[in-house]
């Protein structure tokens, strides 16, 4: 610090007329001295800094005694003090803790309404405080004294420019300027002025708030613990005070005084930006154990607010410790804003936790100035806040085996603050309080949570811990512990176990519900069986924990069943072998067959499991079993769907076989097939054996043969020629063929000669009726029925040159020449044939001969005659005689 002489150097250089400059003059040398300390780094316009702790001696006269008078409070920059010459005026120094005056173990000075305590200056060269748009900062109880409501706990009045400063500590903080002022209600709950105003009171009236005023003008905001106040304006509430500065009461005349105690009063003769108003709340919180809002409406839109260093780090963010806002309480060095805060606790009223610097070992400081404790560096500071649920140990963590409070602490730690102590009262914790439990997680999981046992002393309970940024901790009871003796069961009492439990740690009482049937409710259980069991214990805040716990069964012999032959075929021999594991055995019973021994052999005829009891002599047996399957004896079968043929022949072979899942078969001509129902084809001629070969489960087979089975004949060679040969033209009248026969392996045979006409004759002839291209196709046909066939063409016939008209027929129904047939007119459809009688008269005629003349006129036959005839064909004509006969 810039000590006095120093001041003094300073101020010689400078004309005494000049108030204000002076102030500035001040404070920049200090500036240019290089160790210049400011609240919360902020510098700039800084007109005067009261410090109840002030470490500058003579600052606060006569001396610091607790309960000394005093009459002289000087500010840290040296330009500026408020004084009291009445003695029953003046306050009181408050060095010790009281329970009027909470300010996180520092000193404050006590004002009393009802003696009108209070320390002014109105000397006319005062340096300006504040001017117009000044900032001020108060830290001060809202303590009152029965009968007085209205208290005045800073007044300003400015002796340049007429702006008026007002605060009442309870009530509200009023400013203004010509004649017209503005107001901001601190608890309307208590005043009835604004009920939807700020939140309600959270602390005690013992308790430090920090009040923060700026403007005189329009641009007037106010607001308490970091949170807007409720305004208002107008000419009722222009501040009536005097002219000066006064602390605890109106200046000068004192008409309004407070009862508070008041620590810490800061002033600028600016309007400082919402940056620095932080910069000197946080230097302000951390000090006096104020927590800031965290649900703060100073800023739009409204988030939490953040406590910031002199040097603008961020010691507590606000939205990153969402939820743990409540009682934030912190310790730490910050040498630009004079703030050495070795230990804290919340001043608000449901704070816990005492925060020590270092390790306390059991000795309680009992103020920051008695904490002997440093640290190493600057800039170094460790705050916590909680989430405000319940102190009672009714959260279960570290997998339920503890009983913790639901409040749960968050920390973040800035620069190098080593090991702290944490305590609490005793008589403000469940008497179950034992540890601390420190986590990165904040539901403790066991495996994840270090476990700080509490030691007591001096009515607290404390342990030295080094914590970390993003660790939480809580306070807890002692892990649940649970001591088990077990008496085992015996083999003639399986029923005769027990647990008995002794149960420590944890809350109690404790209620007990074991997994027994029915369930038993005491510590310990009775009546039981080998087996698992499990013993819930549930701890008077509700946690539970399973513990388990084995009785084993007596000791039983164990026994195996076994053979080396599982599975066999029906009709085998297998061998049994009963063997000890554990225990002891002297002798065995088998069943089925009530046999005895270790081996036994035997022939079961169908899957049997046997049973084997062993007995050691003395009551305790174990039986075991042995299953052999017995595979079915299996029976091969099959029939072809056909046994003779001519190659190539496909033949299906229709599985009958019984109790199988395996099939080889053999076909006799080198061929083989493994599935169920073959088909296979035979290519050459012969006599074949068939062999099929069956299996179940690869261990049991059968086999079926059959000799000769497939009996395949040559297959027909259908072949043949012709006189006449192919595709040579043949004229109608000449259109007679031979068909020669050179077919083999055949005995049976179909012609078809392409017009309709066909023939079963070996070597048949055959003629043409009408002219055409004709295919002659031959089958032949062995004695089972196979068929090969050949095919020649074209045998062409082609219409007559000169038209072969017959001469005579007779239609006498014999069948024979019944009609006057042409066969060069057959399929002539543009040609014209007419027959006349004797007598000229014309008896047929007909376009096309597709009918020929039946020897009929007019339906009737015609008479035995000759009949003359006309022919007319493209080509050419005909005519002449026919005879008709009978």
């Amino acid at each position: 610090m810039v000590n006095k002489h120093t001041y003094e150097i300073c101020l010689r250089v400078l004309h005494p007329g000049f108030s204000k400059a002076v102030a500035t003059c001040v404070f920049l040398c200090m500036m240019m001295m290089g160790d210049a300390q400011t609240p919360g780094g902020v510098s700039g316009n800084l007109t005067s800094w009261f410090k109840a702790n002030s470490q500058v001696g003579g600052n606060i006269l006569p001396n610091t005694t607790h309960n000394t008078r005093i009459n002289e409070w000087k500010s840290e920059l040296g330009n500026l003090s408020v004084t009291q010459a009445i003695t029953n005026n003046m306050p009181l120094f408050l060095a010790n803790y009281t329970a009027a005056a909470n300010f996180n173990f520092n000193p404050s000075l006590q004002f009393a309404s009802s003696q009108i305590r209070g320390l002014t200056n109105t000397s006319a060269t005062a340096p300006e405080l504040l001017g117009n748009n000044g900032t001020y900062f108060l830290v001060l109880n809202t303590t009152r004294e029965t009968g007085f409501t209205s208290s005045t706990c800073f007044s300003y009045n400015s002796n340049s420019t007429g702006a008026r400063y007002q605060a009442k500590a309870d009530f509200r903080i009023q400013t203004g300027i010509a004649s017209f002022g503005y107001i901001a209600d601190l608890d309307p709950a208590s005043t009835g002025l604004n009920p939807a105003g700020i939140p309600a009171i959270t602390y005690p009236r013992s308790s430090a708030v920090v009040l923060t005023s700026r403007s005189a003008g329009p641009t007037f905001r106010a607001r308490r613990n970091a949170d807007t106040t409720i305004l208002g304006s107008g000419a009722v509430y222009y501040p009536a005070i005097g002219s000066g500065l006064g602390i605890g009461f109106n200046s000068p005349g004192g008409s309004e005084a407070s009862s508070s105690a008041i620590a810490e009063v800061i002033t600028y003769d600016t309007y400082l930006s919402d940056a620095d108003v932080n910069k000197v709340e946080s230097y302000l919180a951390v000090k006096y154990g104020i927590t800031l809002s965290q649900s703060n409406t100073f800023t739009v839109p409204a988030t939490p607010t953040n406590y910031s260093s002199a040097g603008g780090t961020i010691i507590w963010n606000g939205v990153a410790n969402t939820g743990y806002g409540k009682c934030i309480t912190g310790i730490g060095r910050d040498d630009v804003s004079a703030l050495m805060q070795k230990q804290s606790k919340s001043v608000h009223d449901s704070s816990l936790v005492y925060l020590y610097n270092g390790n306390v070992a059991g000795s309680f400081p009992a103020m920051n100035a008695n904490n002997i404790s440093s640290f190493s560096t600057n800039n170094s500071f460790l705050l916590f806040g909680d989430n405000g649920l319940s102190r009672n140990l009714t959260a279960c963590v570290y997998s339920g085996k503890i009983s913790s409070m639901q409040r749960v602490w968050k920390v973040q730690k800035t620069g190098t603050i080593g090991a702290v102590s944490l305590a609490v009262d005793a008589t403000a914790v469940n008497a179950s309080v034992k540890n601390l439990l420190v986590s990165n997680d904040p539901l403790f999981p066991e495996g994840a949570t270090t476990i700080y046992p509490l030691s007591a002393a001096s009515g607290k309970l404390y342990t030295t811990v080094t914590l970390n940024s993003n660790q939480y901790f809580t306070f807890a009871s002692d892990s649940l512990k649970v001591v088990m003796a077990v008496t085992q069961p015996t083999c003639t009492a399986g029923n005769g176990g027990g647990v008995t439990t002794a149960v420590t740690g944890g809350v109690m009482p404790y209620t007990y519900s074991w997994n027994t049937t029915p369930v038993q409710t005491t510590a310990n259980a009775t009546g039981l069986k080998g087996g698992n069991y499990q013993l819930t214990v549930k701890t008077g805040s509700g946690c539970s924990v399973v513990y388990p716990v084995t009785l084993v069964t007596p000791v039983f012999p164990v026994i195996s069943a076994t053979t080396a032959q599982p599975v066999i075929c029906q009709g085998e021999n297998v061998t049994l072998t009963a063997s000890v594991i554990s225990g002891t055995v002297t002798g065995y019973t088998w069943m089925p067959g009530n046999a005895t021994g270790a081996s036994i052999n035997v022939t079961p005829t169908d899957t049997t499991t046997y049973r084997v009891i062993g007995n050691d002599g003395a009551g305790c047996t174990d039986t075991a079993f042995v299953t052999v399957h017995v595979i079915p004896e299996p029976v091969a079968a099959f029939t072809p769907n056909v046994t003779i043929g001519c190659p190539p022949l496909a033949v299906t072979f229709n599985n009958q076989s019984q109790n199988t899942d395996a099939w080889k078969w053999t076909f006799g001509d080198g061929g083989t097939a493994t599935s169920a129902n073959p088909v296979y084809t035979y290519n050459n001629a012969g006599d074949y054996t068939v062999t099929l070969m069956v299996s179940s489960q690869g261990k049991c087979f059968d086999t079926l043969v059959k000799t000769n089975l497939i009996q395949l004949k040559p297959s027909p060679v259908a072949a043949f020629t012709s006189t006449g040969a192919e595709n040579v033209p043949v004229e109608m009248h000449l259109a007679s063929f031979i068909f020669n026969n050179g077919s083999q392996h055949a005995n049976s045979y179909t012609w078809d000669f392409g017009d309709g006409d066909s023939s079963s004759t070996t070597s048949p002839s055959h003629k043409y009726r009408d002219a055409g291209n004709y295919i002659v196709t031959l089958h032949a046909m062995n004695d089972i029925g196979c068929v090969d066939s050949a095919m020649r063409k074209y045998y062409m016939v082609i219409p007559d040159n000169v038209l072969v008209v017959p001469n005579a027929f007779s239609p006498n129904g014999d069948g024979i020449n019944d009609r006057w047939e042409i066969a060069g007119l057959r399929n002539v459809t543009n040609c014209y044939v007419e027959i006349f009688n004797r007598w000229g008269q014309s008896i047929y005629r007909s376009t096309g001969y597709a009918n020929p003349w039946d020897g009929t006129f007019k339906g009737k036959a015609a008479p035995v005659a000759t009949y003359y005839y006309i022919i007319k064909t493209a080509t050419r004509n005909y005519n002449g005689w026919v005879a008709l006969i009978r």
